[in-house]
């Protein structure tokens, strides 16, 4: 299997987040890949490899990402707090 990490702005900070996400999966999954991948193309490569579940790893999201995660059908974990708002 594979996790997948959709990177955007908001470097060097995120690194020790992405860091602690995969340790996570690889906890009870050790043999678990890392695709990383940018922009409004990643979450398509993401869905060709057969991932459905990303960190979108960024302090400002991207309307033409998030739309590209929605079309190629990526759930995205995030870490923009306006994402996090009811108005969204």
């Amino acid at each position: 299997p594979l996790i997948g990490l959709l990177r955007g702005a908001g470097r060097p900070w995120l690194e020790r987040l992405e860091t602690g996400f995969v340790a996570g999966f690889r906890a009870t999954r050790p043999e678990t890949g890392t695709m990383v991948v940018r922009g409004a193309g990643g979450p398509w490569e993401l869905a060709s490899a057969g991932v459905r579940i990303a960190l979108y790893s960024t302090d400002r999201a991207d309307p033409e990402v998030l739309a590209a995660a929605h079309d190629a059908g990526i759930r995205l974990i995030g870490t923009d707090p306006d994402l996090s708002s009811p108005r969204c």
